[in-house]
């Protein structure tokens, strides 16, 4: 570097200038660089150059005279000294028109994804990511978009699934759905929205419940449901067991994992009951032991294990 580009008393100036250029697309018409508080030897050396006497607490530089100054005397042009100053100058104006035609091509595929068609209301969601720019956050998010959407065309779940399964079927990555992973961040965004909740919820357990409301288990030992003294038809060693933990008069926490991996259903005409507080089950099981009818306990809010199994029960198909 030589000449005035390498003058220290000028570094602050073609840095200014540099920025100034990065902003405007190289256009010097009608822009300003400014020099915040200038030394002595800075304020000096620009007025030498441009055969000023100015005051104030800033320089402020006018980049078409600069140019023309520079073009009389050495013949370089502003941008030729600014950059052998200071580096390559960027077209932010372009980057950001490229940007934009991205972001317009990003949202038509996301509009014309089979999620769209499943679930209309993700135009909605479309706007608020656009509008506060938050997809822009996420790493590679184009790719992470179209991974959501594959995603959530595939909800709510025709037969409840594992999320970790989920992931790995749709994304290859038994993790790509975790609350930490990037995907998995927008699929709970959007299901937020979709159940008109707005925000992400920020509870673990409200953020299951939001997973269990499409059909997708966060861990299939999480989801269980309480029961007493069923007796369900046998359909395997699940049921078989079942009716053994009701002889005994002894309250049986089913995981979902058991509840899908067999069909329970109970004789004609069998009187199934449902309490809300685990106090009336437990006080139930002490009074009544094995004597007990069938007695099912959602725990307040059902979960997903809950709501199938009184389904299933429910279902008086032989």
């Amino acid at each position: 570097m030589s000449g005035l580009a390498g003058r220290p008393e000028l570094r602050r100036l073609w840095a200014a200038a540099h920025r100034r250029l990065e902003q405007t697309g190289g256009q010097v018409g009608g822009v300003r660089a400014v020099v915040e508080a200038p030394s002595a030897d800075e304020r000096r050396a620009v007025d030498r150059m441009l055969g000023v006497r100015s005051r104030g607490r800033s320089l402020r530089v006018p980049l078409d005279r600069l140019d023309a100054l520079l073009r009389e005397r050495g013949g370089s042009s502003l941008v030729e000294v600014v950059v052998e100053a200071c580096g390559p100058l960027r077209d932010r104006p372009a980057e950001r028109a490229t940007a934009a035609e991205g972001e317009d091509r990003l949202w038509a595929a996301a509009g014309r994804h089979p999620a769209s068609g499943r679930h209309p209301e993700l135009h909605g969601w479309f706007d608020r990511l656009r509008t506060t720019g938050r997809h822009r956050r996420i790493d590679d998010s184009t790719l992470r978009l179209h991974q959501a959407l594959d995603v959530l065309a595939h909800l709510p779940a025709p037969e409840p699934v594992g999320r970790a399964w989920l992931a790995a079927n749709l994304l290859g990555d038994s993790h790509g759905l975790d609350d930490s992973a990037p995907t998995g961040r927008l699929v709970v965004s959007a299901l937020a929205h979709l159940a008109g909740a707005g925000d992400v919820p920020q509870a673990a357990a409200e953020r299951r419940r939001l997973w269990s409301s499409y059909g997708v288990i966060l861990d299939e030992t999480s989801s269980t449901v309480l029961t007493l003294g069923l007796r369900p038809v046998t359909t395997g060693p699940l049921t078989d067991a079942a009716a053994r933990w009701a002889d005994a008069g002894v309250p049986l926490p089913l995981p979902l994992a058991g509840v899908t991996a067999e069909r329970w259903h109970v004789a004609p005409g069998t009187l199934v009951s449902v309490c809300e507080n685990a106090t009336v089950l437990e006080a139930a099981a002490s009074r009544l032991a094995h004597r007990c009818p069938p007695l099912v306990c959602v725990e307040g809010n059902p979960s997903l294990a809950a709501r199938l199994l009184l389904t299933s029960l429910a279902d008086l198909a032989p």
